[in-house]
């Protein structure tokens, strides 16, 4: 009972890669597992999963191996703040959070996709792979089959995190259509074929027209942004407002004019203590 749903998933993802009857000299699989280091079955995969990760950041990226040592590969893949829960609103009952997704030939772990799954969409954490099949394109393997998860789930969208457009790493995730980037200023979400032309010529784009972002209209209810100040989320109240600092009234009046409606649904970090330190400097 491990995962039924999930398991189904990754069940009929497993028959479309073998699908045909033929016999082939090699057998690739995939297995969807929870990203819980309580997990028994990410336990039983956790050192193989683990080679596989310090290879690859140590051929690809370069890295020292005291930099992708255990307790660092499991703060970055394995330590995910997201909580299990079922989507009430799925018919198939999804379970949602961190999960692993292991690409096995012959049995052997070759990649590992480092998955959330979300009410709306599949988001695409992070891919490592063993570096001796990089001539099997791996990262554009992959990528077609957590779209593929994204239809079998129910899914929306595909999320492929942070597109950085002079990173030459990150030019492949312009390469799948229709695709869109989101607005850093207004949020709203352009074709990236009409985003390209601005990135060539610019470091920063808006993807906006200057005029559009004058006149929208400010939706934000500051009643329900949220704070975390002195170790503890709070909610807005004026007398707490006005008792911030000079430099955080500012940063925050620049959060509101960047975020509107959005920050309704996000936390601000404001350190006080620091604030006052630098004003007492400043005297």
């Amino acid at each position: 009972e491990y995962l039924p749903s999930l398991q189904n998933c990754t069940d009929s993802l497993n028959s479309s890669v073998s699908q045909g009857g033929e016999e082939f000299k090699h057998k690739l699989e995939l297995r969807l597992i929870r990203a819980d280091q309580k997990d028994p079955q990410f336990q039983q995969h956790f050192q193989e999963s683990y080679e596989v990760y310090k290879k690859y950041q140590m051929s690809i990226h370069k890295d020292k191996e005291d930099e992708c040592d255990q307790n660092t590969y499991r703060r970055f893949l394995c330590a995910s703040p997201l909580k299990y829960q079922h989507d009430a609103s799925s018919k198939d009952d999804v379970l949602m959070g961190a999960f692993h997704q292991h690409y096995l030939l012959d049995g052997k772990i070759i990649a590992v996709g480092v998955l959330d799954i979300l009410p709306d969409c599949v988001s695409s954490v992070y891919l490592y792979y063993d570096p001796d099949y990089s001539h099997l394109s791996l990262g554009t393997y992959t990528a077609i089959r957590e779209l593929q998860l994204c239809g079998v789930l129910g899914r929306k969208h595909y999320y492929m995190g942070f597109y950085i457009h002079s990173c030459h790493k990150m030019r492949y995730k312009g390469k799948y259509y229709p695709s869109e980037l989101l607005s850093p200023t207004s949020f709203n979400w352009h074709p990236i074929e009409k985003c390209l032309p601005f990135l060539d010529q610019h470091k920063f784009h808006t993807f906006e027209k200057d005029a559009e972002l004058m006149t929208r209209k400010k939706t934000l209810d500051v009643t329900e942004v949220k704070f975390f100040l002195f170790g503890a989320i709070r909610p807005y109240s004026p007398g707490l407002a006005e008792s911030l600092s000079r430099k955080s009234k500012a940063m925050l009046a620049a959060y509101y004019e960047v975020c509107d409606k959005n920050a309704e649904n996000m936390v601000v970090v404001l350190n006080e203590d620091e604030e006052e330190e630098e004003s007492s400097d400043d005297e």
